[in-house]
């Protein structure tokens, strides 16, 4: 259902381009849908879902970037983090007719924390510094304040957006 959902508003934002105002225009996506004990997960383009679980930050998404499939293992993080075509998108929503969604599924457990971001934050702030900010213990709203300014302090070079759900059983 999730891969529909992405799907149908692929379709509905391509329909935008009718309007010239908002032609060729596409976005990123990151989604989680909760089920009894499982967490449903996807993610189109460069938007992630990370999961802290037991104090372990893990990405549950792949980048959809050019550089990020291609030559991930052998750029290695530091200079792929630094490439001039980092940022070039191999999959978005609204940009084609059709949109490649994988979708994955992971178990729950009681006190998971699911972060949603926009390459404004991980592009800024490491995954070491963001999984040292979510076990801080602060509190949820706190903990994506704290997140949001990490990345403004790093440079802030893109719009910054994070959402964080604890699953709580």
């Amino acid at each position: 259902m999730l891969a529909t959902a992405i799907r149908l508003a692929n379709r509905r934002w391509k329909m935008a381009d009718s309007d010239l105002e908002y032609a060729g225009m596409g976005t990123t996506l990151s989604a989680v849908v909760f089920a009894p004990e499982l967490a449903i997960v996807s993610g189109v383009g460069d938007s992630r879902v990370y999961l802290l679980r037991e104090g372990r930050l893990e990405q549950l998404t792949e980048d959809d970037a050019l550089l990020s499939k291609a030559l991930r293992r052998e750029l290695g993080p530091e200079k792929l983090a630094t490439h001039p075509y980092r940022n070039v998108l191999t999959v978005v929503v609204g940009a084609r007719e059709e949109v490649e969604v994988e979708v994955t599924e992971h178990p729950l457990r009681r006190h998971d924390l699911f972060l949603l971001c926009s390459d404004g934050l991980h592009s800024q702030v490491e995954d070491d510094e963001i999984g040292r900010i979510l076990t801080s213990g602060a509190e949820l709203e706190t903990l994506a304040r704290t997140l949001v300014a990490a990345a403004n302090e790093a440079g802030g070079k893109d719009n910054v957006t994070v959402v964080l759900v604890e699953w709580d059983g």
